[in-house]
């Protein structure tokens, strides 16, 4: 009977590694056998997969204050403004202070609670956007309510309720004095010009 029973699982085993063997590049003993450049590949392709599917799912790291990374696929958080990277505000006791640098931070922070998931709904100069959550809470307002970035403005602002919020509380940037990136930028732009030979 024992060794009936050895004959049967030895060939149950043959047929599954036969069967393995077959299914190809599907198979688990394929993926094992490719190399590191054709496993690149394949997640790129995946990502691609994802992004044309709208969503994107994995760990995140913070790039900027509304930019992140998931896998290969770059996300910039809609309806949300961050301080450039290399911008300053002024604290509500007058000292200055790299809020540009702090709102990365804080992005990384919240990236760093689990995994995200983002709905891609669009993109611009290469760089999808979308809205992005880390389990239940949705990081641009996160983002927002600790006074770490601005509410896009306009007539869809999604976030304003939430920014003016931030206000009352004097949150982060909110607290002091911050230019708003897109001004921020325009008054670097003239300075260059000006300075320009």
């Amino acid at each position: 009977v024992q060794g009936t029973f050895a004959v049967v699982v030895l060939a149950l085993l043959a047929a599954g590694a036969v069967m393995a063997w077959r299914s190809g590049s599907d198979g688990p003993l394929a993926t094992a056998s490719l190399s590191r450049q054709e496993r690149r590949e394949a997640a790129r392709e995946e990502s691609r997969a994802a992004v044309d599917s709208g969503d994107v799912e994995g760990r995140g790291t913070a790039v900027s204050g509304d930019t992140l990374r998931v896998g290969s696929t770059a996300v910039r958080l809609s309806g949300i403004e961050a301080p450039e990277p290399e911008q300053t505000c002024t604290g509500a006791d007058g000292g200055e202070w790299a809020c540009g640098q702090a709102a990365k931070q804080a992005l990384a922070r919240l990236l760093r609670d689990g995994r995200v998931a983002c709905n891609i709904s669009g993109s611009a100069d290469g760089i999808n956007s979308g809205d992005c959550k880390v389990g239940e809470q949705d990081v641009a307002a996160e983002l927002v309510r600790g006074g770490h970035v601005f509410a896009a403005s306009g007539l869809f602002a999604a976030y304003s309720g939430i920014e003016d919020e931030a206000r009352t509380a004097k949150a982060g940037i909110l607290g002091g004095s911050a230019t708003r990136p897109s001004e921020y930028r325009a008054l670097k732009w003239e300075a260059a010009k000006r300075d320009a030979p």
